[in-house]
C-alpha cells in the first residue's frame, strides 16, 4: 500500500491535489498490475492532518508491537515512541542490489565468467579486468550508458558492487584488452 497523490487542473490554470490510500492488485485477465484505491482522503488543501497523524500513530503502534513480539491489545498497549528521524540519520546510502544479483547469475549461467577468467590468466593480466567487464555488463542491463557513466554515476551512486568501487575509467577501457587479444575464446562455441 502507498499514499497516492493525483492532481487535477482547473479551468483557471490552478491545480488541486488529492490524496488516497492505494494498493497494486494483479489483474489476471489483462495480465497487468492495477492501482486500486482503498480509501480516499480527499483534497490535499482540505485534509484533516490530525486524523492522518492518528492513523500513522495507530500503524506505528502495531509495527512497534510486532517488532517486540507483543500482540497489541485495544487500549492496553503502551509502546515506546520511536524517533523516525533518528533512525534515518544512521542510513548513509541506499543502493540497488537486484540488478547486480541478476547480472551475476547470468554472467555465470551463460558461461561468460569462465572464459574471461581463462583469458586473463593466460595473458597474465593483473588488472581487475573481469570485475570491470562485469560492471559494464551489469550497468548496461540496468541503465545502458557509457564506460564514463558506469565509472562516475552508476557504480558510486546506484548499484551495490563494492568490489568494483575503486575501478577507474582507465581500467574500464583496459578491461577490453582480453577481448581484443583473444577474440575467439570469448565467443560461445555454438556461435563461433
Amino acid at each position: 500500500m502507498y499514499l497516492r497523490v493525483t492532481e487535477r487542473r482547473n479551468r483557471d490554470g490552478s491545480s488541486v491535489a488529492y490524496y488516497a490510500l492505494a494498493e497494486n492488485v494483479w489483474n489476471a485477465q489483462t495480465k497487468r498490475s492495477e492501482a486500486q484505491v482503498v480509501h480516499n482522503f480527499g483534497r490535499a488543501d482540505q485534509l484533516d492532518k490530525a486524523a492522518l497523524q492518528r492513523l500513522i500513530a495507530s500503524i506505528q503502534r502495531v509495527i512497534d508491537a510486532d517488532a517486540v513480539g507483543a500482540i497489541p491489545t485495544r487500549g492496553k498497549a503502551s509502546l515506546p515512541d520511536i524517533e523516525i528521524d533518528a533512525v534515518f540519520e544512521e542510513i548513509d546510502a541506499v543502493f540497488e542490489l537486484g540488478i547486480v544479483l541478476a547480472a551475476r547469475t547470468l554472467w555465470e549461467d551463460l558461461g561468460i565468467g569462465a572464459p574471461v577468467r581463462g583469458c586473463i590468466a593466460e595473458g597474465e593480466l593483473s588488472a581487475p579486468h573481469e570485475m570491470a567487464l562485469f560492471a559494464m555488463a551489469a550497468q548496461r542491463l540496468d541503465d545502458p550508458g557509457s564506460k564514463l557513466g558506469c565509472a562516475t554515476r552508476w557504480l558510486p551512486d546506484i548499484a551495490w558492487l563494492p568490489e568494483a568501487r575503486d575501478l577507474t575509467l582507465h581500467q574500464f577501457y583496459r578491461a577490453l584488452l582480453p577481448r581484443a587479444r583473444f577474440p575467439r575464446r570469448l565467443v560461445r562455441p555454438d556461435r563461433a
